[in-house]
């Protein structure tokens, strides 16, 4: 019996050990895992979004929950006349402006959050329009500099299923919860170039929403210096 119990606690070791090394997760970085099964199956559904012809009943599931629209795709889309109809739910996000590979510096932009399966309709057509363009996307796993990168910008841990959709270079991470037995998207936003997302740095929220989390920014600025 505790030989049978060894051989198992061995065996979760070994393949949590071999996941670690297959993506190279940073030191300090809070990282869960997936099965394989439900990996591929939120592969799938990117695959069928960005590329397929998905019905109605897919893009609903996918968005049945509240998921965060990130400030750079947000950027992107929220002149489009089609997004006055999203929710009126902030999302302000205190994100890093990366300078040499290391964090310079924290500013405050805003997002959105994509409460009803109607939003999800608008922001997924508006997306399409944006992003999308006919485009053949490599649907993989975060590279250790990209998981960097996205653990300075949220307040959560990283969880599967989450994968980068890229085409040339254009790169969308997308993160995916299970609920309800479904999997649902939680996080979306452009992971497109550091530098390019540095240059409209200067496109911030208002400045009363820095007050509102004045507290965010000093947790993960740590000493960078704060704008």
């Amino acid at each position: 019996m505790y030989r049978k119990i060894a051989f198992f606690i061995v065996c979760f070791m070994l393949v949590q050990y071999a996941h670690a090394q297959e993506l190279q997760i940073p030191v300090g970085i809070r990282y869960k895992y997936a099965s394989d099964e439900t990996n591929q199956e939120g592969k799938k559904i990117l695959a069928t979004l960005l590329e397929g012809d998905p019905d109605q009943v897919l893009i609903n599931n996918t968005f049945a929950g509240s998921a965060i629209c990130g400030p750079y795709i947000w950027y992107r889309l929220k002149n489009y006349p089609q997004t006055v109809d999203l929710s009126k739910s902030m999302a302000p996000s205190s994100m890093p402006i990366f300078k040499d590979g290391k964090v310079e510096k924290f500013i405050v932009m805003e997002g959105r959050v994509l409460r009803t399966p109607r939003d999800g309709e608008i922001f997924w057509e508006v997306f399409k329009k944006e992003y999308v363009k006919g485009q053949k996307f490599d649907i993989r796993k975060l590279s250790s500099k990209e998981l960097s990168e996205l653990w300075a910008m949220i307040a959560w841990d990283i969880e599967e299923p989450i994968f980068i959709a890229e085409s040339g270079s254009t790169k969308i991470i997308f993160n995916l919860i299970q609920k309800n037995s479904k999997l649902r998207l939680f996080y979306i936003d452009d992971f497109s170039d550091t530098d390019l997302k540095n240059s409209i740095g200067l496109i911030c929220a208002p400045q009363d929403l820095q007050n509102t989390i004045k507290e965010l920014i000093q947790k993960y600025s740590g000493n960078a210096q704060q704008d």
